[in-house]
């Protein structure tokens, strides 16, 4: 038996892991913030004066040498545009907020760029779409006149005014038209008439209250005063 013996060299090449730190490993994304704290790196949804922000998140801040913040509307008109040279290098993640509010409804186009400290551009795009601000729905205030409405010569006519609004905070402006001479306001709440001896006739009087609301709500209630002679029959 013939022993054959078999001495294999192997020579094993160590391959070094990639420096996660080196310079060509910078880079830059974006990411969008809606003022309800909704986070998105391609597109978010918001309101007109609402305040969203920008970010620029920077992998090795201490290689990047500027950074540019552009915002521009679909027409292509330049709302921001700002160039920030100032980064913190204490870790190796740095994120860059720029704060914005929109006064105009439309799609408005984000872009960062950074130019690195060995002549590399990083550029990174997102969108933003601000929707018209939805107004509250203004309510119609509501008005009430009430008190007597038959009456006679020489009498003393009162009526009991109320106003309010669902809508709090707002202002209620009362106006009268058709009042007759010798009425008086007493606030927003009393009317009062002193009816003169010889009158004999009705009056129409129109309450109308108004709120400041947008746009302003309007209600109103009619009063109609039927002053008449009450025919005494005397027995014979």
């Amino acid at each position: 038996m013939v022993s054959l013996l078999v001495s294999l060299s192997m020579i094993v090449g160590c391959i070094l892991p990639d420096n996660p730190q080196a310079p060509e490993k910078t880079s830059l994304d974006i990411l969008l913030e809606s003022s309800l704290l909704e986070r998105d790196a391609f597109s978010i949804e918001d309101s007109v004066g609402k305040q969203l922000r920008i970010g620029a998140v920077c992998f090795l801040p201490e290689n990047i040498a500027t950074l540019t913040v552009k915002v521009t509307s679909l027409e292509k008109e330049v709302l921001l545009d700002e160039t920030i040279d100032t980064f913190s290098t204490e870790y190796s993640f740095d994120t860059v907020w720029i704060l914005i509010a929109f006064l105009d409804a439309g799609v408005k186009n984000m872009s960062i760029q950074a130019v690195t400290t060995f002549g590399k551009v990083l550029h990174k795009e997102a969108t933003v779409i601000i929707h018209e601000r939805a107004l509250p729905v203004n309510h119609a205030p509501l008005i009430s006149v009430t008190g007597k409405l038959n009456l006679q010569p020489a009498e003393i006519c009162s009526l009991s005014i109320r106003i309010s609004d669902s809508d709090t905070g707002q202002t209620l402006k009362l106006e009268i038209s058709g009042r007759p001479e010798g009425s008086e306001m007493f606030g927003d709440t009393l009317f009062i008439r002193h009816i003169p001896a010889d009158f004999i006739g009705s009056d129409t009087v129109i309450f109308t209250v108004t709120d400041n609301g947008i746009p302003p709500q309007s209600a109103l209630d009619t009063a109609i005063l039927n002053v008449t002679v009450e025919h005494v029959n005397n027995p014979p």
